[in-house]
């Protein structure tokens, strides 16, 4: 290789000065699954470039044809799948199983906007009101390149949320993984781009690296992950004015209503705490339970609890947490809680006799309350708060008392009851008698209010976000003179009597 060189693993060569390498680890056992380079400024500009010289081609494409082509990207994502699934588990400590249900997910929404991605760009009809004399039409245009940084939680599924909607909106893709995950990043893009067109760059590395993505020429940023990264992250793009779509983290409430079936409830409620070791950020952290279910929905719960399988293997339910860091900060909530008169009915335990890194007990935490940290703080573990209501009005208003509006649920068995609550959740979405299911739905946009970011993924919706609008008008009649030609070149300006008379005549009126 030459100097400067880029090998296939996307680690940048340079002979004389070889660039700083980063280790990935199982969090499991410790054991070193590869290296990467830390990239610097330097090199992340040159992905950048290279992204830029790929994507003139690629938005000349017609809509259809990049649709056609996302499904080639679905096909080599499914024949690496072995290995990227594989990868994942290593990385993060969860379940094979579990990232072959990212690689489900991101398939889906490849999938679904293959399939409208035509509808979705295609160029739009409005009124010209007031100028009768034009015909007016919105299209769509693509950024460019789009720096897109997922999270190492779903390195597999997160990246889909974005990728297949920007690419097929005529974009290019930077991406930066998570110094956790970047084994799976690398392997991702490898198989985007094994299908034949060079439509995502890797950027590997540390904070600095993505920093250095943020600053670098991209024309959009899409950043999943916490709110402390994304202030860092508009600070710096502020600089260049880049626009930044944020998909942030969570404190999702569900509201079990005093018509729910509690134990219905309390099984949605464990499985989305529990899921991926708790670390999703559309977990159901508060179940908030009207009375007179507490009691029955905390006993089922607690149940659950001690019955969940936690363990390394693949025939385990929940694995260790990624980042053993996070475990005394849990340990230290829980504590809080306790001793502000919570109690703990199941769980809480950390085990150190399941292998190396932060091995959490699921927690069911019962009467918990706003006075305590964990009401407020996201977890990101495998932790469910109880929070009793007196009625669904209380419920309600503990449900919004959140810096966080992700995504949220109602348990009852009254559709209309459930529309109601609703309607009153500040959150990004809703999901009645079930959890969890924005994120899996690809014609859904996907994203949050308040702390949880802005922007919406997915859907039609997240095809328009990775697009700049456009209004373009044109005569109705052949040979016209332009509007402001014949406003400001006349003989003389109409006299503000005139233009008053002319202005009540059409808006005057009350309806």
């Amino acid at each position: 290789m030459t100097d400067g060189s880029v090998s296939s693993t996307g680690v940048t060569v340079r002979p004389d000065e070889p660039a700083p390498t980063m280790q990935s680890r199982d969090p499991r056992t410790g054991r070193v699954l590869g290296t990467f380079a830390d990239m610097d400024p330097a090199a992340v500009a040159a992905r950048v470039d290279r992204a830029r010289q790929v994507q003139p081609d690629w938005a000349a494409r017609s809509p259809a044809e990049r649709g056609r082509h996302l499904l080639r990207i679905r096909a080599a994502l499914v024949d690496a799948g072995p290995d990227i699934t594989r990868l994942a588990a290593e990385e993060t400590g969860k379940q094979q199983a579990t990232a072959y249900f990212e690689l489900f997910a991101a398939c889906a929404m490849l999938t679904w906007a293959s399939r409208n991605v035509e509808r979705a760009l295609r160029p739009e009809r409005r009124s010209s009101y007031p100028v009768a004399s034009k015909r007016v039409w919105v299209d769509y245009a693509p950024f460019g390149v789009v720096g897109v940084i997922p999270p190492w939680n779903y390195p597999v599924g997160i990246p889909f949320q974005s990728l297949p909607y920007a690419l097929g909106a005529g974009n290019t893709a930077v991406m930066k993984p998570s110094e956790l995950a970047t084994l799976t990043g690398q392997r991702l893009a490898e198989a985007v781009n094994a299908a034949g067109i060079e439509l995502v760059q890797l950027v590997t590395g540390g904070a600095k690296a993505g920093d250095a993505l943020v600053r670098a020429p991209v024309d959009m940023i899409a950043f999943t992950g916490s709110p402390a990264t994304a202030r860092h992250i508009l600070r710096s793009a502020a600089e260049s004015l880049t626009p930044v779509l944020l998909e942030l983290g969570g404190k999702d409430p569900m509201v079990v209503a005093p018509d729910a079936d509690p134990r219905r409830a309390a099984r949605a409620a464990t499985a989305a705490a529990f899921f991926n070791a708790g670390q999703t950020c559309m977990s159901t952290e508060r179940a908030i339970v009207c009375d007179p279910l507490q009691d029955e929905f905390v006993r089922h719960a607690a149940t659950i609890a001690r019955s969940v399988r936690l363990g390394p293997g693949d025939d385990s339910q929940v694995g260790p947490l990624t980042r053993a860091d996070q475990v005394p900060i849990l340990e230290s909530r829980i504590a809080d809680a306790v001793a502000k008169g919570a109690t703990l009915v199941a769980g809480g335990r950390t085990r150190t006799d399941l292998g190396r890194g932060g091995w959490l007990e699921p927690t069911v935490l019962d009467g918990v309350t706003p006075e305590m940290d964990i009401f407020h703080l996201e977890s990101f573990g495998p932790i469910l708060s109880v929070v009793r209501a007196r009625d669904v009005e209380e419920a309600v208003r503990l449900a919004n008392d959140s810096q966080m509006g992700l995504t949220s649920s109602v348990f009852t068995a009254d559709r209309a009851t459930g529309r109601a609550i609703a309607a009153q959740l500040e959150a990004g979405g809703v999901n009645i008698n079930d959890v969890m299911l924005g994120a899996a739905m690809a014609a859904v946009p996907f994203g949050g209010n308040k702390d949880s970011g802005f922007g919406r993924l997915q859907g039609v919706e997240g095809f328009r976000a990775f697009s700049q609008s456009r209004a373009v008008t044109e005569d109705r009649l052949p040979g016209m003179s332009p509007m402001i030609s014949m406003m400001f070149h006349g003989k003389r300006l109409p006299s503000p009597r005139t233009l008053q008379r002319a202005l009540r005549a059409m808006f005057g009126r009350g309806r």
